[in-house]
C-alpha cells in the first residue's frame, strides 16, 4: 500500500514538473488582460492558456526541433502566453455576441420546421 502511494505521489509529481513552465507563462500574461476582466473571465483565460499549451506543446517542440529541456520549457511558457491571450479574446468576443437575436431567430426556425409553431 504504502509503496503505491509513492507511486502516485511521483506520478503526480511529475506531471506537476511538466506543467510549471504552462502555469508561469499564463500567470505572467494575467497581467496583460482588460482592465475590466472578472476572476472568472481571468480564470478561464487561464485555464485555457495552460490547456493549449499542454496540448499543442510537444507538437511545438517536436517541429521545432528543440534538444533542451530549457528551450521545451521556453516554449511551452510561450504557448501558453499565446493562449491565454486567445482565450480571453474568445471571452471577450462571446460577451459582445448579441446571442438574443441570434437564437431567437434560430428557434423561431425550428419550432416552424418541426411544425410547433406559426414562425413569429
Amino acid at each position: 500500500m504504502a509503496a503505491e502511494q509513492q507511486d502516485l505521489w511521483g506520478a503526480a509529481l511529475a506531471g506537476l514538473g511538466k506543467l510549471w513552465p504552462n502555469l508561469i507563462g499564463a500567470l505572467l500574461s494575467l497581467k496583460f488582460q482588460p482592465a475590466g476582466s472578472t476572476f472568472l473571465q481571468r480564470a478561464f483565460s487561464g485555464a485555457g492558456g495552460v490547456g493549449i499549451s499542454y496540448l499543442f506543446g510537444p507538437a511545438a517542440v517536436e517541429l521545432t526541433g528543440a534538444r533542451t529541456e530549457g528551450m521545451a520549457m521556453a516554449i511551452g511558457g510561450v504557448l501558453a502566453m499565446f493562449g491565454l491571450l486567445v482565450c480571453g479574446e474568445l471571452a471577450r468576443a462571446i460577451r459582445e455576441i448579441p446571442l438574443g437575436p441570434l437564437l431567437g431567430g434560430a428557434i423561431r426556425g425550428l419550432l416552424k420546421r418541426v411544425g410547433l409553431g406559426d414562425g413569429t
